[in-house]
């Protein structure tokens, strides 16, 4: 493993851990800021070496306050957005979970650096065609149809509604399809109209989520952050 990747780890590792970061002295940060933009992570690096004064270059040292600035920024603008969407959800009376990114930077350090580029939802099969209209009246677009996952995009909103969390089965070693299909049964009231998966259901969710990207395109770093960062916050329970 290169220097740079090492490093980027342990600096992933000292945030959640709330712990100083040793020195950084033989890394070459252009590769690693590379390789935090690839890992959607350059708000977490930014952070880390403006709390811990990892640089005494100026230049350097702007780079980390703006990625820091930039991703608490967008990241208040989208959830923004998306808790006037969850209003318009209760308005329809559309009962809907939250689910992935939205929920887990709740167990991070600092939340607003847990970036989302989509939100993810699931609703009833029932309550697919009031959704539909419901997006399309607030000047949404399809992006993608296709039972049962359907995406809306407004702007810089992107929202992925599912019907059903698990479309494949990813090994024939279990039935994920039908376990997850139960996803219903494993959720507790926010509000009248909104859900969120109990702890266990939802790390199981997300471990599953993990091995289908593994199956597929491959996961990078943030997902296994969010299964570290899933455990020290519910660690106790």
């Amino acid at each position: 493993m290169e220097t740079e990747q090492k490093y980027l780890l342990h600096l992933l590792g000292a945030y959640l851990q709330k712990a100083e970061p040793h020195s950084a002295d033989e890394v070459d940060w252009d590769v690693l800021l590379s390789l935090a933009s690839i890992h959607n992570v350059t708000g977490i690096v930014g952070y880390m070496g403006k709390q811990h004064k990892l640089s005494q270059n100026p230049k350097l040292n702007g780079t980390f306050r703006s990625l820091c600035l930039n991703t608490i920024v967008l990241f208040t603008q989208r959830h923004a957005m998306a808790e006037a969407m969850m209003q318009k959800l209760d308005q329809a009376g559309i009962d809907h979970i939250l689910i992935k990114g939205f929920v887990l930077r709740n167990c991070y350090p600092v939340p607003e650096l847990r970036t989302f580029s989509d939100i993810d939802m699931v609703i009833r099969q029932e309550d697919r065609a009031t959704t539909h209209n419901l997006m399309l009246s607030l000047g949404f677009a399809v992006k993608t149809d296709w039972e049962p996952v359907y995406s809306y995009y407004r702007g810089n909103e992107y929202y992925e509604i599912h019907t059903q969390i698990m479309e494949i089965n990813v090994s024939e070693k279990a039935d994920y399809q039908s376990y997850f299909a139960n996803a219903w049964t494993y959720t507790t009231p926010v509000s009248d109209h909104s859900f969120r998966f109990t702890p266990e259901f939802h790390l199981l969710y997300i471990l599953t989520h993990i091995a289908k990207h593994i199956h597929g395109s491959g996961a990078g770093i943030r997902m296994y952050m969010d299964v570290a960062a899933f455990l020290q916050h519910y660690g106790s329970e």
